[in-house]
C-alpha cells in the first residue's frame, strides 16, 4: 500500500501534461494475422516404356512391355505457427517527464480520459499533484481527520488522505490510469524492489489480461471493490472490502487478480 501510494504520486506528477489531452477515443492498437500458405503436393505422371522390333525375316521379336511408375510422397507444406513475441515493458525512466507523458498519451489515453473526465477522479488527481509540492499541500479535512501513520512521510500521508476523501470509485480510476502508465511506459529494469515487481506485474496484465480488465473496469461494483482494497493497509481491511462487495465484483476482481499473478513474469526487457 505504502509503495503503491508513492508510485501513484510519482506517476501522477509526471502526467501533468496529460490533463489537457484532447477528448476522443483511445488510440487503437493494430494486430497482425498470420495466414498459412496452402499446401503443395508433388505428383509424377506415370511413364510407359514399350519397345517392338521387327526383323525382315519371318520372325518378329516383341520385347515385353514394361511400365515404370515413379511415385513421389505427397506432403502437405503447412508452416508451423510462429509463436508471438514475448511482450516487453516500456523504455521510459521514471524521472523522464517528457517520455512518460508522451507514452501515456499514446497508449493510455482512454484510461487518462476516464479519470480526468470524472470530477471526483480529476479532483483526486489534482489533490495528489499538490502532495508532490514542497512542502506538500494537504487537503482540507473534516471534523474527524485522517491520522498520519507512524512510518508515513508527509507526501505519502497527503496522497492517502486525497484518495480516502475521493472514495473508492475515484481511487480505482486513478489507480487504473497509473497502472497503465506503469505497465506500458516505465522501464521495469531501471526500477527496484516493490516498484519493479509492480511494473512487471502490470506489464503482464496489460499484455495478457485485457478481457479480465475490461470486465472489472466496466463493472461499477468491481471498480468500487478495487478502490476499497487499494486504500487498505492490512489483510483485515481487504477482507472487509471483499465481504461487503456487491454483485459479481468479488468474482470479477478475483479473475483479474488470478490472471495478473499468472502473467507477472511474462514481460521481458525491450
Amino acid at each position: 500500500m505504502k509503495r503503491f501510494l508513492i508510485t501513484v504520486a510519482a506517476v501522477s506528477s509526471l502526467l501533468a501534461g496529460c490533463a489537457s489531452a484532447p477528448a476522443g477515443g483511445a488510440a487503437a492498437g493494430t494486430g497482425t494475422t498470420d495466414t498459412a500458405a496452402a499446401g503443395s503436393a508433388d505428383s509424377a505422371a506415370a511413364g510407359a516404356d514399350g519397345a517392338a522390333t521387327a526383323d525382315g525375316g519371318a520372325t518378329a521379336d516383341t520385347g515385353p512391355a514394361t511400365t515404370d511408375i515413379k511415385t513421389t510422397d505427397v506432403k502437405a507444406d503447412v508452416p508451423k505457427d510462429v509463436a508471438a513475441p514475448a511482450p516487453t515493458w516500456g523504455d521510459c525512466k521514471q524521472t523522464d517527464n517528457q517520455c512518460v507523458s508522451g507514452c501515456a498519451q499514446a497508449v493510455c489515453l482512454s484510461a487518462i480520459q476516464a479519470c480526468l473526465g470524472s470530477p471526483a477522479c480529476n479532483t483526486a488527481y489534482e489533490c495528489v499533484g499538490g502532495c508532490q509540492k514542497q512542502p506538500p499541500v494537504m487537503p482540507a479535512q473534516d471534523a474527524t481527520p485522517i491520522a498520519q501513520l507512524p512510518d508515513e512521510s508527509k507526501a505519502t500521508y497527503c496522497t492517502r488522505v486525497c484518495l480516502t476523501k475521493a472514495g473508492p470509485m475515484a481511487t480505482a480510476g486513478l489507480f487504473g490510469m497509473n497502472q497503465c502508465v506503469i505497465g506500458k511506459c516505465l522501464d521495469c529494469g531501471l526500477l527496484a524492489g516493490d516498484l519493479a515487481n509492480l511494473c512487471k506485474q502490470q506489464c503482464g496484465a496489460s499484455a495478457k489480461c485485457e478481457k479480465e480488465q475490461e470486465a472489472c473496469g466496466g463493472d461499477k461494483d468491481c471498480q468500487t471493490l478495487q478502490g476499497c482494497v487499494g486504500l487498505c493497509n492490512d489483510q483485515a481491511c481487504q477482507s472487509k472490502c471483499i465481504a461487503e462487495a456487491k454483485g459479481n465484483a468479488a468474482k470479477l476482481a478475483e479473475a483479474l487478480a488470478t490472471c495478473t499473478n499468472a502473467n507477472k513474469d511474462v514481460c521481458v526487457a525491450p
